[in-house]
């Protein structure tokens, strides 16, 4: 029996651009705009479930993002080993103008990285000045955005 993979429909249809499921706007890939002087967020992790193990992928376009004192333009953070509070330093040229894409991605037993498949979606709120949260599904199972829970706060430190 194959399994019905509503969202990854759903997303072929828009071409990966966000849609409306359950009266939500869902997106595969939220994309926020880094103002400048910001040089720094925090990453708070609310709540995420433990199987299949959970990731958060971040990448800063037209910059470097420093965690954990490393620096590169990606990251992918599991979440069962990063602490709940994550600082992210946020390096780029103010000319430029960054943007910061989040999206989920999970994996299970030795697998490699699985995102944007089945039932993967988040949903995005502004929630503040610079501060933002996700709720996120993954793409196993039908589809419940808490899997992955966070709040991002910009100029956090």
């Amino acid at each position: 029996m194959q399994e019905v993979r509503v969202l990854e429909d759903l997303f072929r249809v828009s071409a990966g651009r966000p849609v409306v499921f359950g009266g939500e706007e869902i997106r595969l890939v939220s994309e926020v705009p880094v103002r400048w002087p910001t040089s720094s967020a925090v990453l708070s992790v609310l709540s995420y479930k433990e199987s299949p193990q959970q990731g958060l992928c971040l990448e800063l376009v037209d910059g470097q993002l420093e965690v954990n004192g490393l620096q590169s333009p990606a990251v992918c953070l599991w979440l069962e080993d990063a602490p709940a509070k994550i600082p992210i330093g946020l390096r780029a040229n103010p000319l430029d103008q960054p943007r910061l894409r989040i999206w989920n991605c999970w994996r299970q037993d030795d697998e490699e990285r699985q995102e944007w498949t089945g039932n993967a979606a988040m949903i995005q709120q502004h929630v503040g000045a610079g501060t933002f949260e996700f709720a996120c599904s993954d793409g196993v199972g039908v589809p419940e955005f808490t899997s992955i829970e966070i709040r991002l706060a910009f100029g956090a430190t």
